[in-house]
């Protein structure tokens, strides 16, 4: 009889503390929304305090919490990830989200930024233009870590160069010619380095034009292990139409790929189509850069 009050007692004690938690916790309403157009986002992956929720068709989540200090993750492509502390609070809680999506300038600061702490990179750029259907190539790869650099650059038809180096701590090797052999230097004895053109510099190429006139997120990709946001971006104005994608390596906003086409008239009035590519690999690993032999 004894051991039947107890077990009674402790269920009515359980019943109590669940009847307190659920008349005290915190009944969570929310609604997820793009901040510059307004609209309600669906299917947002919602975190509070580590469990998931997701947005319905009108970007709307509901949730029961305790009555604790909550963190707020919200996660959708596209846009920026939001990560918020909200207070503890009893009853009803309304929460609105907006999120901010990517936009271009930014993507170009951060890489220009990410740029400057890497410590080892390779990239390859290329440059196609046709004018009159005479078409003109150039090109150049770079393989940078922080004790040495390899730049080669090449142009194919009208006024055609060729540069390859290498720069180490003490020497550099170089040919402006494919077929010569390199020659070595010392770097102190070296009056005129010639330029090559870092990350950094190649960031700036796309900042030439002005703020393009479409930047959409169109998907999520993969380019190797790397996860990656690919983007629809294009400028027009009165004489060229220009348009392309950029792929956006997820865990840090690299842009480590992409493909631009700019068609219209040069100021001779000639009709002029240019095709970049540009490709970013081995971002952060070891590679060994050696010495031509």
């Amino acid at each position: 009889m004894k051991n039947k009050i107890i077990i009674l007692i402790i269920i009515l004690i359980i019943i109590f503390l669940g009847a307190f938690f659920f008349l005290t916790a915190t009944h969570i309403e929310g609604i997820v929304y793009d901040s510059v157009t307004n609209k309600s986002i669906s299917n947002a992956i919602v975190k509070i305090n580590g469990i998931t929720y997701k947005t319905d068709i009108d970007g709307k989540f509901r949730a029961y919490t305790p009555p604790l200090n909550k963190i707020i993750n919200v996660d959708v492509s596209g846009y920026k990830t939001f990560s918020e502390v909200f207070p503890s609070k009893i009853g009803l809680q309304i929460v609105e989200i907006g999120l901010k999506p990517y936009t271009f300038e930014e993507i170009i600061s951060n890489n220009k930024e990410e740029a400057k702490t890497l410590k080892s990179y390779y990239y390859i750029y290329n440059i196609e233009s046709i004018v009159d259907g005479v078409t003109e190539d150039f090109s150049m790869e770079s393989k940078w870590k922080q004790d040495a650099i390899y730049f080669k650059s090449s142009k194919k038809g009208e006024g055609a160069s060729y540069l390859e180096i290498y720069i180490f701590n003490d020497y550099i090797y170089f040919r402006d010619d494919e077929t010569k052999n390199f020659e070595k230097v010392e770097k102190s004895k070296f009056s005129d380095i010639p330029p090559t053109l870092s990350l950094s510099d190649i960031l700036d190429l796309f900042l030439i034009k002005s703020t393009p006139s479409k930047f959409t997120f169109i998907k999520e990709d993969k380019i190797g292990d790397d996860e990656v946001l690919l983007f629809e971006v294009a400028w027009e104005d009165l004489f060229s139409e220009t348009k392309g994608n950029l792929y956006i390596r997820k865990k840090d906003n690299l842009i480590v790929k992409n493909h631009i086409e700019d068609s219209g008239l040069n100021e001779e009035g000639k009709n002029v189509k240019t095709i970049i590519n540009f490709t970013l690999l081995n971002i952060n690993k070891e590679f060994a850069l050696n010495p031509p032999q």
